[in-house]
């Protein structure tokens, strides 16, 4: 379902659909939107941020409360959406950001890559058996909005609490030379091992994050924990990761970069911590004017990369 006030951009968005064979309707204001999903699932919505007498982030958590089935939920945006809007989006219950002067260009593969996350989060699970509690961006299951809307709840305890809070980001980057002689795979499933060995399981959670071909991803949220806890745990992946590294030849290069929650009365956004924690990781300066690269933009670069495969 496409919601939108403007009339031309609507019939825009089906005749795109329509050409590759998806079927859509169209609603120009929030409420009638509502009273179409109470009477049919749709698997796919696209809507705007400002829609008439209900608007996109509540009709997304009114749409949340209703659905009987997996809904997965685009919201359009332009170059005045912060990233604070972008993070109550994502906590309301947006999966995916979509420039609005993208839409021509990326609509249908967006809506196609909205089809196969519904089929993948209908048969898979957040948390695996074992108790490592795995946030999966990169199946498609588990959208960006899974890993900001938890982070930020995190952030908000630990706020209201004075608690600490640790973000850790970490990078496995593979060679990309012929006949290196070890499984990608098998290579990031130890790196996995070893931070699940590193953690407290239940406590300690992790978010598997889009990247393009040859990195690995992954952030590791440690509530109750300080900058001494996530020194000693980053090391522990070092030293766990170490044989399969080694046995790589040199192949592969591990980064580790940490950001703490600063109880200086400026509680940060989900989106900044992470950021902060990349930064730190890849060497940037804290007082560097770099901008905060945002989880929805990664997966955008994550799936153009599935759709070239």
């Amino acid at each position: 379902m496409i919601i939108d006030e403007d009339a031309s951009m609507r019939e825009a968005a089906l005749n795109l659909l329509k050409a590759a064979d998806i079927e859509a309707v169209a609603a120009a204001d929030g409420e009638k939107a509502l009273t179409l999903s109470m009477r049919q699932w749709f698997p796919v919505l696209l809507t705007s941020r400002h829609i008439p007498i209900i608007d996109g982030i509540e009709l997304v958590r009114r749409v949340r409360a209703i659905a009987v089935a997996p809904v997965y939920v685009i919201m359009l945006s332009d170059d005045s959406t912060t990233t604070h809007e972008h993070e109550a989006g994502y906590c309301a219950g947006v999966d995916h950001y979509l420039p609005r002067n993208s839409l021509e260009a990326e609509l249908v593969a967006r809506a196609n890559t909205g089809f196969a996350a519904i089929r993948r989060r209908q048969s898979t699970a957040t948390a695996r058996g074992d108790g490592l509690m795995i946030v999966d961006l990169n199946s498609g299951a588990h959208t960006a909005r899974h890993l900001i809307g938890r982070l930020h709840a995190e952030i908000a305890l630990a706020a209201h609490r004075g608690t600490p809070l640790t973000v850790i980001s970490v990078c496995m980057e593979c060679g990309t030379s012929p006949g290196t002689g070890y499984n990608q795979d098998a290579t990031s499933a130890a790196l996995l091992t070893a931070v699940q060995g590193s953690i407290h399981a239940g406590l300690h959670w992790v978010a598997r994050l889009p990247a393009v071909l040859n990195l690995y991803r992954l952030a590791i949220v440690l509530p109750e924990s300080d900058a001494a806890e996530a020194m000693a745990v980053a090391q522990g992946i070092r030293n766990a990761f170490a044989p399969a590294q080694a046995e790589a030849s040199g192949t592969i290069q591990l980064s580790i970069g940490s950001a703490v929650l600063a109880h200086d009365g400026n509680v940060p956004t989900a989106l900044e911590l992470l950021g902060e924690s990349e930064r730190r990781r890849r060497g940037v300066g804290e007082q560097a004017a770099v901008e905060i690269q945002h989880v929805q933009s990664e997966a955008a670069t994550e799936t153009k990369a599935a759709d070239a495969v």
